[in-house]
């Protein structure tokens, strides 16, 4: 077995070479990338996450238009205020109710009657597919709050026709800076 990797080494040792000596030449090799000024990183245990709406019921949605608003925290790590930068809008894209102006349309094949809103944690509206203001930067470590919530449709709540089902939607998040 030891023989048989040498072996490999050397065969594969020799075609690397073999290859670099017939490619050498000029313009063969290109760079690329965006040098960025941002003045947070996004922590990376938050690329991705996930929010369960376990345990909303119908009747909490008939009762109050809609449920109460769960948290999602994204943490921004080594903001550097020092340009000058220190407001943060969020952008908040995905697919649009047209019965919710703002809110996320839920996957189809699920709950039906309701959308997902999204707000700050002072229940100020995030619109979807618009740059929100949602704070001022400090330096150091900075805790955004958005809550999620489920809100009838107006037609579903006056007929009572919200339907109980899976509720899966996708949002994409950016943040930008002032």
């Amino acid at each position: 077995m030891r023989i048989l990797t040498i072996a490999a080494a050397f065969l594969a040792a020799m075609a690397a070479g073999t290859a670099s000596a017939q490619s050498a030449g000029s313009n063969n090799m290109s760079f690329s990338g965006r040098l960025v000024a941002e003045p947070c990183t996004l922590d990376p245990a938050d690329a991705m996450r996930e929010l369960n709406f376990r345990g909303v019921t119908t009747s909490e949605i008939y009762a109050k238009g809609r449920s109460a608003g769960r948290p999602i925290t994204l943490h921004l790590q080594n903001c550097d205020i020092g340009e000058g930068r220190t407001r943060v809008n969020v952008t908040l894209t995905g697919h649009p109710s047209s019965l919710l102006p703002g809110h996320l349309n839920l996957n189809a094949g699920g709950a039906v009657g309701v959308a997902i809103g999204l707000e700050t944690s002072h229940g100020i509206a995030l619109p979807l597919n618009q740059a929100n203001p949602i704070g001022t930067l400090t330096a150091g470590g900075n805790d955004i709050v958005i809550n999620a919530f489920l809100r009838g449709e107006p037609a579903a709540l006056a007929n009572r026709t919200i339907h109980q089902g899976a509720i899966n939607a996708t949002v994409t998040f950016a943040f930008s800076y002032d």
